[in-house]
């Protein structure tokens, strides 16, 4: 008789948890902002999106280019069409540097209040064509008033402000947490003394 018992509750239980499981599924999918990234920039994978407080070094971000960078990204391809005021995808990349910090760029790294951090500088894309620095070495040796982002995840690759300097609170439309990855995910950048340790189409964010 126990058993009996036992086998119709299970047969009750198992179909109300099921719909329990797809209730609060479509809960989240209805009420949490979520992307799914394919980039390299951030590790593959499903994140959610939260509004912006204050902003750390490390944090993953939405950015939304606008004007003249946005246009260029989408004519060469490095954008795709998207929800942005500009009608394009936004960028997720990981915040470096914030307004007050002491940002200066060489050829192969990123100096943020002295650390220096991977950020090898190209002169052409993987098709040929000229990349243009928004930000000289001898005029980005001040602080900062916006926010540096970076391509942590492969930075050899990445399109960031190495090449359009820094984006503006306004420009940064959500801090992005990771749900499931596929790859390593970085908190922090890598700077040159880890790496002496270590010894070296789109969905909706790119």
């Amino acid at each position: 008789m126990q058993c009996m018992i036992h086998t119709v509750k299970t047969a009750f239980t198992r179909p109300l948890l099921t719909v329990v499981s797809v209730m609060v599924t479509f809960i989240i999918l209805a009420y949490v902002p979520l992307a799914f990234n394919v980039t390299d920039s951030a590790p593959v994978g499903l994140y959610y999106r939260t509004s912006v407080h204050e902003l750390q070094r490390g944090d993953w971000v939405g950015v939304c280019l606008s004007g003249d960078i946005a246009l260029l990204g989408r004519q060469r391809g490095y954008l795709s069409s998207g929800q942005c005021p500009s009608h394009t995808t936004p960028l997720l990349k990981q915040v470096i540097g914030r307004p007050g910090d002491t940002v200066r760029l060489t050829k192969s790294s990123i100096l943020v209040n002295k650390e220096m951090i991977n950020a090898p500088r190209h002169a052409f894309d993987r098709l040929g064509r000229r990349l243009t620095v928004a930000i000289s070495e001898s005029t980005s040796n001040g602080k900062t008033a916006g926010y540096w982002i970076y391509g942590a995840n492969n930075p050899d690759q990445s399109w960031d402000s190495r090449y359009f300097g820094p984006v503006t609170r306004g420009s940064i439309i959500g801090q992005y947490h990771a749900l499931f990855t596929l790859g390593r995910h970085n908190k922090q950048p890598k700077t040159r003394a880890k790496i002496k340790r270590m010894s070296m189409h789109r969905h909706f964010i790119e």
